[in-house]
C-alpha cells in the first residue's frame, strides 16, 4: 500500500511538473527567477534524476545517487559556475564515489568488480548482488521460499529451473540500475510481474508461456532504472 501511495504521489507530481513547464513554454506563466543555460528540456531531465537520487537513497543505491547527482550538474553547470570540472571530472568523481562507497558500506554478498563469477546456490532465502562485473547463479535448493538479486553497472543471471519450493509460493525481488538482469525460471510456474521501470525495460517472455494448474506461484518484485530485466521460463 505505502508503494502504490509513493507511486502515485510521484505521479501527479510529474504530471503538475508536466503542467508547470507547457504553460512556462506559452508564457502564460513566468517563474520569479532565471536559470542561466537551463531550458524546459534540461529542466525536466534535472528533476528526473532527482526523483532517481531520491529513490536510490532509499535502496543505498550509491550508482543511482551520484550518476544523477553528475547529470544534474552538468545540467546547471552555468549557473552555477562549475563549467571548469563538466561533464568529464564529475562523472569520474561520481564514479569513484559509488565504487568507494560499495567498499566502505558492502552490501551482504557483494561481488564488486568481478570479471564473471558461477556459483550453485541452496538455502530458503537468498540474496545475490553484482556490482561491475557479471555473475551466473544456479538455485538448486529444495527449499526455496524467497531470493532478492541487485545489479548495478553489470549484468546477473539466475537460474531457478533446478530449485524447488515446498510453500507453492516464491517471491523474488530484483533492482537493476543501469545494468541487465536475466531470471530464468520453470515453464511450469504461475509468474505475476509487479516489477516496475523507469528509464528501462522489462522483457516478460515468460508471461507468453502459461504455468500449470495449482503449479507454483512465482511473485517477481522490484524495480529497474536505467537497465533492463528479461524473464524467461525454460
Amino acid at each position: 500500500m505505502a508503494k502504490n501511495i509513493r507511486n502515485l504521489i510521484i505521479g501527479l507530481l510529474l504530471i503538475a511538473f508536466a503542467a508547470v513547464l507547457i504553460l512556462w513554454g506559452m508564457k502564460v506563466i513566468r517563474f520569479p527567477f532565471v536559470i542561466t543555460g537551463v531550458g524546459p528540456f534540461g529542466l525536466t531531465i534535472a528533476v528526473i534524476m532527482a526523483l532517481i537520487a531520491l529513490r536510490s537513497l532509499t535502496d543505498l543505491n550509491y550508482g543511482g545517487i551520484f550518476f544523477p547527482a553528475a547529470v544534474i550538474c552538468i545540467i546547471f553547470d552555468d549557473a552555477w559556475g562549475i563549467t571548469a570540472i563538466t561533464p568529464w571530472t564529475v562523472l569520474v568523481v561520481a564514479f569513484l564515489l559509488t565504487v568507494a562507497c560499495e567498499k566502505i558500506f558492502p552490501k551482504k554478498h557483494p561481488f564488486l568488480f568481478a570479471e564473471k563469477t558461477d556459483s550453485v546456490d541452496t538455502g530458503e532465502k537468498l540474496y545475490h548482488s553484482m556490482n561491475f562485473g557479471s555473475a551466473t547463479k544456479y538455485i538448486r535448493t529444495q527449499t526455496l521460499a524467497s531470493a532478492g538479486l541487485n545489479c548495478s553497472f553489470g549484468e546477473l543471471t539466475a537460474y531457478f529451473d533446478q530449485a524447488e519450493v515446498p510453500s507453492g509460493i516464491v517471491v523474488i525481488n530484483t533492482k537493476t540500475r543501469f545494468g541487465e538482469t536475466d531470471v530464468f525460471i520453470p515453464r511450469s510456474w504461475n509468474l505475476v510481474n509487479h516489477a516496475t521501470v523507469t528509464f528501462g525495460d522489462i522483457d516478460d517472455k515468460a508471461a507468453q508461456t502459461p504455468g500449470d494448474e495449482g503449479g507454483v506461484k512465482c511473485i517477481i518484485e522490484g524495480s529497474v532504472a536505467f537497465g533492463e530485466l528479461k524473464i524467461v521460463k525454460i
